[in-house]
């Protein structure tokens, strides 16, 4: 299936999927600051993470919303407020409560360094890539990333991540990301950044 970009009145279906594929995301639970295993709350910091992604980059899913993945375009990667105003990012996350956004702020002061580390020239971000859990396995993801690692090749420009989810790992290195760098946030999970340097073939 070729991925296509998302188009109005989508949203709410990929919101939905977000939901389900990030229930036990460790950066996510984190960040949700709940045990329980409702993802209701963060509905809204996924619905602002795909307008950030409209505004700031690229969309893109698969044609029946089994799958989506969200990018920032080089030059537009360190989220600002202007931009988190803008999408909805900043209330979607106070909304959540004062635990949450507390431990959002403690993620960013934590991975922002590390970030900046790793990825030090323009690139393009990836903010989520996410494959309904009943169809993973199936090459789907490498589907929803191809076109922007193939756009990324042809200007000669990195391509950078952060995930928490060392499962992951493995599945974005065949797509020829590498570790650059890893932190602890404190009483949460290990992120890892990882770049994708232009492949010259």
């Amino acid at each position: 299936m070729n991925p296509r970009p998302i188009t109005d009145g989508e949203e709410t279906a990929v919101v939905d999927l977000l939901a389900r594929v990030f229930q036990d995301d460790p950066l996510i639970r984190f960040m949700v600051a709940d045990k329980g295993s409702s993802l209701d709350r963060p509905r809204g910091f996924f619905e602002s993470t795909i307008r950030l992604g409209l505004r700031d980059g690229r969309v893109d899913v698969l044609p029946d919303l089994t799958g989506v993945g969200i990018w920032l375009r080089p030059g537009r990667t360190e989220i600002d407020l202007g931009q988190m105003l803008s999408s909805g990012l900043l209330w979607s996350t106070i909304r959540m409560g004062f635990a949450s956004m507390r431990r959002f702020t403690t993620m960013y002061k934590v991975i922002t360094p590390m970030t900046k580390r790793v990825a030090v020239e323009p690139h393009w971000l990836l903010l989520f890539l996410g494959v309904d859990p009943a169809l993973q396995g199936q090459g789907l993801g490498g589907e929803l990333i191809n076109p922007v690692l193939e756009h990324a090749d042809a200007e000669g420009m990195n391509c950078f991540l952060e995930s928490g989810n060392e499962r992951n790992l493995s599945f974005y290195r065949r797509h020829g990301f590498e570790v650059g760098g890893e932190v602890q946030v404190p009483k949460g999970p290990r992120v890892w950044g990882m770049l994708r340097r232009p492949s010259r073939s």
